[in-house]
């Protein structure tokens, strides 16, 4: 799995990735104050959907 901890600090604005990298990466995903956008959509609208609907199930989350 890919693990976003590393760019934390980094002034991301825009991340394009698969839903299940957001999944496993939603703590340092939303302690980045400057991501504005995910796959296109509003950071924090796209980090509560997935948070609210984490799909596929953690067991089913590719590597």
């Amino acid at each position: 799995s890919l693990d976003l901890s590393p760019v934390q600090i980094a002034p991301l604005e825009k991340l394009t990735c698969r839903r299940a990298i957001v999944l496993r990466n939603l703590p340092v995903l939303r302690e980045m104050p400057t991501l504005k956008t995910i796959n296109g959509e509003p950071a924090s609208q796209y980090l509560d959907a997935v948070e609210a609907a984490p799909w596929p199930k953690e067991a089913e989350v590719p590597e």
